[in-house]
């Protein structure tokens, strides 16, 4: 029965035998809209893949751009987070069939009679090379308007015909075919949570979690999985790393917080504690882009927790965090 497959059915994640209606759609986009934050542009922006799974499911997996108004390249598009937010809860290497986009300056809502509110967004240059990293061979891109009209799709191949992959490379990211009821019965430990986590059912999720790597070489971090929980809701959210071959690479970091936001919107976020998967314990480890994210939603001092491969932990402040990382940056330019 599908009921017992559903990890978390919410505007971030469903799933379902049959296909949403246009109608259903439309209203996932408009409601993760008011969530997007967008500080320096007032362009807000949502996005719905579909992915299509064994056992005639599909997963439908939101996003919403989120922007750094101190560092732009720290920011994420729609699209990017609904795709490494699919990574995350469903592993493997994830392909979406269709995907429907919103977007419009914040003000401008459904009913509006400003010409914008009618005009079709499509994704832009760096969107398109990560989703088509993510799609099956026909895949199509819808763009809504505000105003409720969906436009006729565009094919990916189209929109970014002779497009580098990883295969220019001759690389390709682990093939795997994950059994998905087993990964969603895994997150639901996770997911549907609303008590305290004892840190042996924090490991198991961290390491079920299925980042996407298409080569250590391109590895931006060493963190591969983190979950944040948050203290108001209490609830648990993941993030996975998601690798890129034009180097758009998501880190976890990125994801988990992105996955909250998408989820609860808000500028700050009620972090309790952080939880990372990584190849070492040290507090270092941390990139300085990572800290930059974290200390944008986390105000206080808060515990993290890294756990290698091994199940082994070790425990921190995130002042210790911080105050480590940059002594090692300073060593390493002495």
């Amino acid at each position: 029965m599908i009921k017992e497959l559903i990890v978390s059915e919410n505007d971030v994640f469903t799933l379902v035998h049959s296909p949403l209606t246009e109608n259903e759609i439309i209203a996932k986009l408009h409601t993760l809209r008011d969530r997007a934050l967008i500080d320096s542009s007032r362009f807000s922006v949502s996005a719905v893949a579909e992915i299509k799974l064994e056992n005639n499911l599909l997963a439908y997996i939101a996003g919403v751009n989120i922007e750094n108004h101190e560092q732009n390249r720290l920011s994420m598009h729609a699209e990017q987070l609904a795709l490494a937010i699919a990574q995350t809860l469903l592993g493997g290497n994830i392909h979406f069939s269709r995907m429907w986009i919103m977007g419009a300056p914040e003000a401008i809502k459904n009913g509006s009679t400003h010409a914008l509110a009618d005009n079709p967004v499509m994704s832009c240059g760096h969107c398109r090379q990560i989703l088509i990293s993510c799609a099956t061979e026909d895949a199509e891109i819808f763009s809504v308007t505000v105003n409720d009209e969906i436009k006729p799709p565009y094919k990916l191949k189209d929109l970014l015909p002779q497009a580098f992959s990883e295969l220019d490379l001759q690389l390709n990211a682990a093939q795997r075919k994950d059994d998905v009821r087993h990964l969603l019965q895994n997150m639901q430990v996770l997911l549907a949570n609303s008590s305290n986590l004892n840190k042996a059912d924090i490991f198991a999720n961290l390491r079920a979690i299925k980042p996407h790597i298409i080569s250590d070489d391109f590895k931006t971090s060493p963190i591969l999985s983190c979950i944040i929980k948050l203290a108001n809701p209490v609830c648990y959210i993941p993030g996975a790393l998601v690798q890129d071959v034009g180097f758009l690479t998501t880190d976890a970091v990125f994801t988990a917080f992105g996955h909250a936001i998408t989820r609860f919107g808000g500028h700050s976020l009620d972090v309790a504690e952080m939880y990372f998967y990584s190849e070492s314990l040290h507090a270092a480890q941390f990139r300085g882009s990572e800290i930059q994210y974290i200390r944008r939603f986390v105000s206080k001092d808060i515990p993290v927790c890294f756990f290698n491969q091994t199940g082994e932990c070790a425990s921190y402040n995130l002042s210790e965090c911080i105050k480590e990382n940059y002594l090692s940056l300073q060593f390493s330019a002495a």
